[in-house]
């Protein structure tokens, strides 16, 4: 499920784009506001992972909108000025929707939003396994991260105790650490 808000200061234009997220399955409308600060406080507060935007609105700009969320959820800019296409391509916003929106074209960006949120939550997921070269010549073994017990200094190898096995590894406690603090275990 992807959570979305509709930010733009036209009520008319919210309803189009409410009415064509209802048509997606998939797409939970979270939030659809008038309010930019009220976006931003949700986006902070939730999870949300695409904002449908308006960029010239009066309290707040899209592009300051975007400055203040700070890469939290993906963007689609919707709006009626197609000057600002380029600077929403230098902002990293998935897509940009020009005013009136089709819904042919409003499902090719939510198509793209997708596969950029699912390849986007793909790299953050935890890695839950490692593979380790063992004291066997050319031999490589899966350990998987919470079946392990301990993991045991032994001089210029260490020995991962899991419930099963255990298994020695040609390296230093040193760099079990090192390689467990880049996968943030």
């Amino acid at each position: 499920m992807i959570n979305c808000i509709i930010v733009d200061d036209e009520q008319h234009s919210i309803e189009i784009l409410k009415h064509y997220v209802e048509q997606v399955p998939n797409l939970n409308l979270v939030l659809a506001t008038t309010k930019a600060v009220e976006a931003i406080n949700t986006i902070n507060n939730c999870n949300v992972d695409l904002l449908f935007l308006d960029v010239q609105m009066p309290e707040l700009s899209g592009i300051e909108v975007i400055n203040a969320i700070n890469g939290k959820s993906k963007v689609i800019f919707t709006t009626a000025y197609e000057q600002y296409a380029v600077q929403g391509y230098e902002l990293n916003v998935v897509d940009f929707l020009l005013k009136p929106i089709s819904l042919p074209r409003f499902l090719r960006a939510v198509q793209k939003a997708r596969d950029t949120i699912v390849s986007h939550k793909s790299e953050e997921a935890e890695v839950d396994y490692v593979y380790v070269k063992t004291g066997v010549k050319s031999q490589v073994e899966k350990i998987t991260l919470q079946g392990i017990q301990y993991i045991e200094s032994k001089r210029n190898f260490v020995e991962i105790h899991q419930q099963s096995k255990t298994t020695s590894v040609y390296v230093t406690l040193s760099e079990v650490e090192r390689i467990a603090l880049s996968l943030q275990v």
